[in-house]
């Protein structure tokens, strides 16, 4: 998933009204039961919008946001720039939610502000999913995280990743 964009609830269309946490938690379960499944969030989950997006209610909304996800089996968050806008990076270390991931958000000494990939594995499959995140458009963040090049964030995550033998029998 992707974009969530603070929703909480279906957006409310006439037609075909996609979102909602209870929705994809039954989606999510319905395709548990049939076979393995990662859930991954591509980032841009907590902010809502610039002008409904003010005050103590878009932290709360956001916080809410976090343990909503971890709640309906979220394995692992790459951090969107809106994200470090509702939050902060300070908040969104320690923030109870799925496990966040960036592997090209540094600090002012080079040093990753989140784990930059994650082992995930379920019955016999096992994944590396590797967390990018674009560059904070907000002036204000811009500033405070050093965003990478994606491809100078892989260069130096790939070799870090276990190898796996692979045993296939069909």
């Amino acid at each position: 998933i992707g974009e969530v964009r603070g929703e909480l609830e279906p957006c409310g269309c006439p037609t075909l009204p996609y979102g909602g946490f209870v929705r994809r938690d039954r989606l999510l379960q319905e395709q548990k039961q049939q076979s393995t499944v990662f859930h991954l969030d591509a980032g841009e989950l907590l902010l809502k919008g610039f002008y409904s997006n003010k005050g103590d209610d878009a932290k709360k909304r956001a916080r809410l946001l976090s343990s909503l996800s971890k709640n309906v089996g979220v394995d692992a968050w790459s951090i969107g720039p809106t994200d470090i806008m509702a939050l902060g990076i300070q908040e969104l270390i320690s923030i109870e939610g799925p496990s966040r991931i960036s592997a090209n958000l540094v600090d002012s000494h080079g040093d990753w502000l989140f784990e930059p990939y994650i082992i995930l594995q379920k019955n016999n499959i096992k994944i590396a999913v590797i967390g990018l995140t674009e560059i904070p458009t907000d002036p204000q963040w811009a500033l405070q995280v050093t965003t990478i090049p994606p491809e100078q964030a892989l260069q130096k995550v790939l070799p870090m990743i276990p190898k796996v033998s692979h045993d296939l029998r069909l």
